[in-house]
């Protein structure tokens, strides 16, 4: 599974952009970023969506379908941060959280790791 910062919003206003492992190599080392990406602001769901997918299907007691997978994404809280803070979010909370546009398919792959 790829890490992922988020850069825009479901709603379509925004695109979500990848974050690559020289971004991440880059977080607590702002003196090394290139200008243009050291006030990058990123959307994140606050909290992650890997979180909320679980909770609400061991509340379920069964697989979410794809449609309510959507609809939780659909409706996610999100913040705007700094492109280094996001990162520093995924890496106290120990995982990267999964991508809003591709949220279905990454979901089967997390879902089996997390049983």
């Amino acid at each position: 599974m790829r890490a992922i910062r988020m850069t825009g919003s479901v709603c379509g206003l925004c695109q979500w952009i990848p974050i690559t492992e020289s971004m991440r190599a880059l977080a607590g080392h702002t003196e090394q970023m290139p200008a243009e990406d050291k006030g990058f602001l990123v959307i994140v769901p606050v909290p992650a969506l890997v979180a909320v997918l679980k909770h609400a299907e061991d509340r379920k007691g069964s697989p979410l379908t794809e449609s309510e997978v959507l609809d939780i994404r659909d409706g996610a809280t999100c913040v705007r941060v700094p492109l280094e803070a996001a990162i520093e979010m995924a890496e106290t909370r120990g995982y990267d959280d999964i991508a809003p546009e591709t949220c279905w398919e990454d979901w089967q792959e997390v879902r089996l790791l997390l049983q």
